[in-house]
């Protein structure tokens, strides 16, 4: 292992490489490396570590262990790029010099870093030993000889002003976790993803938009501020307010007015590499399984990147015709019952349901919705820089799209650039969509309230497989479950061939799912769509599912062991079909996943505090710290089931403040320091430009 390691590499007998493993090293294996002399210092999704290794070790003494690559990081991961970008924010600038946080590896020997940085000419604002960060105002010459520099992480520029962000649907949606502004922390906003919002004409102007627009079939279409709200919530960047900040903000966004048909989808998905299209109207109620049906699931199983998103609608209370009466079985538009397509619910920022959201199921009795996010009382963009607020399923929808552009980012990342299949991103985000009220999957929330950071973390860790099957054939597939585990969840979702609309049943290939376990069968959630309001509001219960292109099997409390998953072509008329299979852990554990860092929050105002943790039956305390964790301060005692918060900010000014959620003997805190700070008074934006904005 000694072996092309140059002398200026070597920090104290040691250097330090990025090291691969076919599969998640077991404990054991770590710990003989680490006998060895190997110092695990971070981990690099998915199943990388950086590492320091000692110059005595020998390559032969890693054989054995599983390593597939051991190469020296690479100057592209050491930095953001942003540093290079012109022009930086006002806030990063200091005089010639730019405010960097310079993050070093974990083993380094902070004081002799500093005796050696104090040789480079370079302005210190800030020194931390216990995160071994420095932040300083440094030349790019400095910053690219930092980067050099075997003892450097990662550099950055330093946080902005502490100001709120858009909390109430970003946070529930968890899009604030993969998109943070802490060191090491997940940087997914959308960039490089192309999404068309198909809407009422013309968006902006707006500052929030700058530089990624394309709207040339609308730039004289000034029908109405409809399509400004969902482009704001979707992929605002919040230059004017970032309070208002919306989940995507790196997206490329192709605005178009909308049109019944759909038209023009394949082309802007294959010319110019649209891959969502969000859209937040309807076309009837219950319409069942349309020719635009129809249309829009052939669209996205030929072109399997491409995804349609559409509102579920806001005719919660109407009767249409499904046959229980009013509030059931009221999805606003057969393109919203497609297969392969997602229809959002619409929620409060607390998570609950609101009255208004449609409720499926599809007229054959399918599941829809699929998923649920916040879209009442959203705050968003409007024309001319002003903010307005939004509601309804037209506000969901966007807030869906904007999280899978996350998702794209993030397994591009991830997989080398390559594209994934939407359907498999969407069975990511149905299958780790938070239960919320019913167990399984129900007719309100659909599969649940959307969580982008669980979503993420299946990307990460890997956690999926895809295959093709044909008729008659069964698939064997070993899942090895870690040791405390409290809650697995397996999912098979396919993107199916399109149906006939004079069909009675949309499903066309038919898919089994079950998991076996020493002569123990599980099966998948189903929902009885029996059209009466008794049957439709029962629970769902196991059993074999013949309606739905995706079926989930949970199991509570498993076994540190293997389980068998048996895949079964039960009918496919159409093969071979292509299916995805994914499955998520549950931990005794608990995240914080909101205030998570870097947040600058307003005293006195009401947030919403925000945590993923697995069920129990005891309750979660809240509490606070401003003294690095000296003393916590109650905030409140919260029910098992709920995952939420509200917390008024004290009213008083903190410079490092964490929440910490605690149940029994588990608890997690924020991964970073927040503030508590005032907004400034009597500030107004005189002018904006393209490169600079006139404040006073």
């Amino acid at each position: 292992m000694n072996e092309s390691i140059e002398p200026s590499e070597i920090i104290g007998s040691r250097y330090y490489r990025i090291i691969s493993f076919s599969k998640p090293p077991e404990n054991s294996i770590k710990t003989r490396l680490m006998d060895l002399g190997i110092h695990f210092l971070d981990y690099i999704p998915s199943n990388n570590y950086l590492v320091s290794i000692p110059i005595s070790l020998s390559k032969s003494s890693l054989q054995g262990f599983g390593i597939t690559y051991c190469e020296k990081p690479p100057a592209a991961i050491k930095y953001d790029p942003i540093i290079f970008e012109s022009p930086l924010p006002d806030w990063a600038i200091d005089g010639d010099l730019i405010k960097v946080a310079i993050l070093l590896m974990q083993d380094v020997d902070y004081s002799l870093f500093i005796q050696k940085f104090s040789q480079i000419q370079a302005r210190t604002i800030e020194t931390n030993s216990y995160a071994k960060i420095i932040r300083a105002s440094v030349s790019i010459s400095t910053i690219q000889n930092l980067i050099e520099m075997p003892e450097v992480c990662y550099i950055s520029l330093v946080s902005p002003p502490a100001v709120p962000e858009d909390t109430k649907g970003r946070s529930l949606h968890r899009s604030n976790a993969i998109y943070t502004n802490i060191p090491n922390g997940r940087r997914y906003d959308g960039t490089g993803v192309s999404i068309a919002v198909n809407d009422d004409g013309f968006v902006g102007p707006h500052i929030d938009f700058q530089g990624r627009m394309e709207q040339n079939t609308v730039s004289n279409d000034f029908t109405g501020d409809h399509g400004d709200m969902v482009a704001g919530i979707l992929g605002g960047a919040g230059n004017l307010n970032p309070m208002y900040e919306g989940m995507a903000k790196g997206v490329k966004m192709h605005i178009r007015q909308y049109s019944g048909s759909l038209p023009g989808s394949v082309q802007l998905h294959q010319d110019s590499g649209v891959m969502l299209f969000s859209s937040s109207y309807g076309n009837g109620c219950n319409a069942g399984y349309t020719s635009l049906t129809r249309q829009v699931d052939q669209e996205i199983r030929l072109n399997p990147s491409l995804i349609q998103v559409f509102s579920c609608g806001n005719s919660g209370s109407s009767n249409c015709g499904y046959g229980a009466g009013s509030g059931w079985g009221n999805i606003t538009g057969g393109h919203k019952q497609g297969k392969n397509v997602i229809a959002t619910a619409n929620l409060l920022n607390n998570g609950n349901i609101v009255n208004s959201s449609s409720r499926g199921p599809a007229s054959d009795g399918r599941i829809k919705p699929d998923l649920a996010a916040n879209g009442n009382g959203q705050i968003s963009t409007d024309p001319f820089n002003v903010y307005a607020s939004g509601s309804g399923t037209s506000a969901a929808a966007p807030g869906v799209s904007g999280v899978l552009a996350q998702l794209y980012q993030a397994y591009r990342d991830l997989n080398n650039g390559v594209t994934p299949e939407s359907g498999f991103l969407k069975a990511t985000l149905l299958n780790t969509a938070e239960d919320y009220v019913n167990v399984g999957p129900d007719f309100t929330y659909g599969w649940g309230r959307i969580n982008a950071y669980r979503a993420v973390r299946t990307l990460e860790e890997k956690q999926y497989l895809d295959s093709t099957i044909i008729q008659g054939e069964t698939h064997l597939h070993q899942i090895d479950v870690p040791a405390n585990v409290k809650e697995m969840k397996v999912m098979i979702y396919w993107i199916d061939r399109e149906a006939l609309p004079s069909s009675s049943k949309a499903l066309v290939n038919d898919i089994d799912l079950k998991i076996t376990k020493d002569g123990a069968d599980y099966f998948p959630w189903v929902l009885n769509s029996t059209p009466n309001s008794s049957s439709l509001s029962l629970p769902a219960s196991t059993g074999y599912d013949h309606l739905n292109n995706v079926e989930q099997v949970t199991i509570y409390n498993p076994l540190n062991d293997s389980y068998q998953v048996e895949v079964s072509g039960f009918n496919i008329p159409f093969g071979p079909q292509k299916y995805f299979l994914l499955y998520e852990f549950m931990y005794d554990e608990i995240t914080v996943t909101y205030p998570i860092g870097g947040e600058g929050l307003h005293p006195f105002d009401v947030e919403f505090i925000h945590w993923d943790a697995n069920f129990d039956t005891l309750p979660f305390n809240i509490s606070y710290t401003t003294d690095n964790g000296q003393t916590w301060k109650a905030i409140g005692t919260v029910n098992a089931e709920d995952r939420i918060k509200i917390w008024q900010i004290p009213n008083q000014y903190f410079e490092e403040v964490k929440i910490k959620v605690e149940r029994g003997s588990i608890s997690d805190e924020s991964d970073d320091y927040f503030t508590i700070i005032k907004d400034p008074d009597y500030l107004s934006v005189d002018s904006v430009c393209l490169c600079y904005v006139t404040i006073t």
